[in-house]
């Protein structure tokens, strides 16, 4: 049982816990990242890529927003309010970047705008949008298992995309770029959060559901990798 795995008593005990999950489900250990990193993927595969997984950095600020609607029915969370708002800016780290990342392996802003994802990537962004309106720490516990890895993740990125797709420009690599930095800072809040026990017990918020949601909040960003490897990767290799 989850909940025997946890001192409730002891919120960096929970923080460790779910450090651990990240490590075990993480994305850098999925089969499509690790063709990424290798040098495997065609460009047409980072082209799919980059139309499916742009369904996902486009609802990033839904996600957050989800989470400020709790914090601000919640008087004491209004501390956290302004700091979620403020290291989230849409146009700035996730739409613009990623639509010249876009344009750098081939695809253009209208393709990519007009384009509606494939159902099982909608399907667990959906399952991520809700999670992020659980609760605060619900939320918070999707957003900090989403954004902690990232800053490793865009690094690896970076490099494969240099070494083996000679994708090198400022306007190639610049979501990735941002997301090594910014996102450090953004797990740090989401992790404060986690780490307010004054939050943790006004909204009643079980450390057993804190986990369940960063786990699920980890299967669904695996299954949105899925989605893209089984459907565009799996396919053409067969």
């Amino acid at each position: 049982m989850i909940s025997n795995r946890i001192d409730s008593s002891h919120l960096e005990s929970l923080i460790k816990i779910i450090d651990d999950e990240i490590c075990e489900r993480s994305l850098l250990n999925h089969r499509f990242y690790i063709l990424w990193r290798e040098g495997k993927l065609t460009l047409n595969h980072l082209r799919s890529y980059s139309k499916e997984y742009f369904q996902l950095v486009k609802a990033v600020p839904e996600l957050v927003n989800n989470v400020q609607t709790n914090l601000v029915n919640y008087d004491s969370g209004t501390q956290y309010v302004k700091a979620v708002r403020n290291t989230h800016d849409e146009e700035y780290q996730h739409i613009q970047p990623w639509i010249k990342f876009a344009h750098s392996v081939g695809i253009e802003k209208q393709e990519i705008m007009e384009y509606e994802g494939n159902s099982e990537v909608n399907l667990a962004i959906n399952n991520l949008k809700k999670l992020c309106l659980s609760s605060i720490c619900e939320g918070a516990a999707t957003m900090y298992s989403f954004e902690k890895e990232i800053p490793q993740i865009s690094k690896a990125k970076i490099e494969g995309l240099k070494k083996f797709y000679n994708i090198c420009s400022k306007e190639g690599i610049t979501y990735f770029n941002i997301h090594q930095i910014v996102d450090i800072e953004h797990a740090q809040l989401w992790k404060t959060i986690l780490l307010d026990s004054n939050l943790v017990r006004e909204t009643k918020v079980l450390n057993e559901k804190i986990l369940n949601a960063s786990i699920s909040s980890l299967n669904c960003q695996n299954q949105i990798l899925d989605a893209i490897y089984n459907n565009y990767v799996q396919v053409r290799m067969n």
